[in-house]
């Protein structure tokens, strides 16, 4: 008889996933609609299909899926690249203990990245609503912006591609239903829109534009503007008029402290007489004065940022 080995006191060590995405919800298809005939049950030759593949300058690949799912390998990206978490033995089984350092940290760093990553996914949300006004003039519905946990994770494409349950992620629940997994019936496809295959090649441009300025701030105030777009189509106004002008609190100190680095004006204002431009007695309100008089930001753009602050303060 075998000897019984208890290994529960072993963690192993691990490495998180290379691939992360979302489907898009509210559900689309990509670059065309299936023959209604061959949806009436899921098909993952149909639903599952590449419809484009792309490798951006950021080092990304994106995969886009016919039935709205994007997908993007990130093993070459430099800023989150999958990281090994080292395992260790815990030398007293049952007994609360201190992970090791280095495992610790490794956590740490995947956490960190997992988030990153998860921005990202949001930022094309945002680049491909954009792109469809820019291209098609259409205003469609912003997409659901999506969590770290929620994303679909793999060690590659066709493993992230492919997931079922979910009933704890809208995401996931909702892709199921819109490709008629659960429930196999001659009735009339989930309804979804076509978004063309131009828009998606546009918003990949658009994100890899972003992704090359190397500053995740950009993606997190993208995400906020995002986040207030889905606040205010939910008629959130109060949580909407917040989040959208801590952004543009974000883009006028931008706008302010680019002017203060000014080449001729650092030759004309000492360091110390700098510092005083940075204290708190310029608000938000005093520096958008400024930045009108010296034609960093237009009128209109001052009439708009001075009206969002009042609603904001109100």
């Amino acid at each position: 008889m075998a000897e019984h080995i208890d290994n529960s006191h072993v963690r192993l060590p691990s490495q998180t996933p290379s691939v992360e995405g979302y489907f898009r919800v509210p559900p689309i298809w990509i670059d065309q609609e299936p023959d209604p005939e061959s949806t009436k049950s899921f098909s993952q030759q149909i639903y599952h299909e590449v419809v484009l593949e792309k490798t951006l300058d950021s080092n990304i690949t994106v995969q886009s899926l016919r039935d709205g799912t994007f997908l993007f390998d990130f093993s070459s990206y430099p800023l989150t690249p999958p990281v090994t978490i080292p395992g260790y033995t815990n030398p007293s089984p049952g007994i609360p203990h201190q992970v090791p350092a280095e495992t610790s940290s490794a956590e740490e760093v995947a956490e960190k990245n997992t988030e990153i990553r998860a921005s990202i996914i949001n930022v094309h949300q945002v680049c491909l609503t954009t792109s469809e006004r820019l291209l098609k003039g259409r205003s469609a519905q912003m997409g659901f912006p999506i969590d770290a946990q929620d994303t679909q994770k793999g060690r590659n494409f066709a493993e992230a591609a492919h997931f079922d349950g979910g009933h704890g992620d809208i995401h996931s629940l909702t892709r199921n239903i819109a490709n008629r997994i659960y429930v196999n019936s001659p009735d009339r496809p989930y309804p979804r829109r076509v978004v063309e295959l131009d828009v998606v090649k546009h918003s990949l441009q658009l994100l890899d534009e972003i992704l090359l300025k190397n500053d995740p701030s950009i993606l997190y105030m993208i995400t906020s503007l995002h986040s207030a777009a889905r606040s205010y189509t939910e008629r959130n106004y109060g949580e909407s008029v917040v989040v959208a002008w801590s952004v543009c609190e974000q883009m006028i100190s931008f706008a302010w402290n680019t002017l203060l680095d000014d080449e001729q004006l650092n030759e004309r204002m000492p360091s110390h007489r700098k510092k005083k431009l940075n204290g708190r007695d310029y608000t938000a309100s005093v520096i958008t004065e400024f930045l009108e008089i010296m034609n960093v930001i237009d009128s209109e753009t001052y009439n708009l940022l001075n009206t969002v602050r009042k609603s904001r303060n109100d």
